[in-house]
């Protein structure tokens, strides 16, 4: 799930000139879950205030949405942000393939924020219902180097 969406968000608030939210910040950790973790209010209190001082607000996170339905609010832009390997295929094939309807293999041995993202766009269909699709390509790991004793 760390496909770019906070980086984006904050680079296209940073040259817009408005507020951005990360999603990340409202939730309580270690529940296991994303959405039923999130404290509502504080975000629906935080997006007002932004609001106020630019009349424009960028949200990132997951299950969005779900998030915007729950706190009464619709989103007049979605973007989703699509990683792929290195070879071109996408990193989350496995949620885009929920929204076709097919169930990844294995999936009684994914954990409950897993089982929730894969079920969030099975019902919300966040890629293909998207104004916009920014795909980027995953970071290409460093090889670790391994420093002798004697170069410490």
């Amino acid at each position: 799930m760390q496909a770019g969406k906070t980086e984006l968000m904050r680079e296209i608030a940073r040259r817009l000139g408005v507020q951005g939210l990360d999603l990340d910040d409202f939730v309580e950790r270690q529940q296991g879950v994303f959405v039923e973790a999130l404290r509502l209010q504080e975000l629906t209190a935080a997006i007002e205030q932004a609001r106020a001082k630019s009349g424009v607000v960028l949200l990132s996170g997951i299950c969005m949405l779900e998030v915007l339905d729950r706190i009464g609010r619709e989103s007049n832009l979605t973007v989703y942000v699509q990683a792929n390997n290195q070879d071109g295929t996408p990193d989350d094939i496995d949620l885009i393939g929920a929204e076709t309807g097919r169930r990844p293999d294995l999936i009684e041995f994914f954990g409950e924020l897993e089982d929730e993202c894969f079920s969030y766009h099975a019902r919300y269909r966040p890629r293909n219902g998207a104004d916009v699709l920014f795909i980027r390509p995953l970071e290409q790991e460093q090889p670790t180097r391994v420093t002798p004793a004697h170069e410490r």
